[in-house]
């Protein structure tokens, strides 16, 4: 008995609120409960506006190491004397020492990181206008660089 007396209560709860919440968004679509100022009227437009969101990104993190290697380094000798025509001598070879560094693959793991996103969606915006007014046409900017 007590189940069901709770149970149509909460029915009844639940449909109080969907046919609140139903309401208010007829009320938001339909704005014709906007009052204005005598000599004035309500022009709808509609205007893009930048919204920013965040979201989380797995990055790859390849660490990096220092290894040391020789390399070939090839040569010549430029012999020239006094009045005589120069002569070059090789080529000949010699290690040199080389300091790189390269990715260790091995212990590659991941990182979290977030990244902002603004994306411009066009949002309705209602302004109060002088009836006897030309019509006022907005001019359309470019947004401003943002730096990363």
């Amino acid at each position: 008995m007590k189940t069901r007396i709770l149970t149509g209560l909460l029915m009844a709860l639940a449909m109080g609120l969907a046919w609140q919440s139903a309401n208010g968004q007829h009320h938001l679509k339909h704005p014709s409960g906007i009052t204005c100022e005598p000599g004035f009227k309500i022009v709808e437009e509609i205007v893009m506006q930048d919204v920013e969101r965040y979201v989380v990104k797995l990055v790859p993190v390849i660490p990096k190491k220092w290894v040391y290697d020789w390399v070939d380094d090839p040569f010549a000798i430029q012999d020239s004397k006094h009045g005589q025509c120069s002569q070059a001598y090789g080529p000949y070879c010699r290690k040199q020492l080389v300091k790189m560094q390269v990715d260790n693959p091995c212990l590659a793991t991941t990182k979290a990181v977030t990244e902002k996103i603004v994306e411009r969606v066009p949002v309705t915006v209602y302004r109060q206008v002088p009836i006897g007014s030309p019509n006022i046409e907005t001019i359309p900017t470019k947004p401003k660089s943002q730096p990363k």
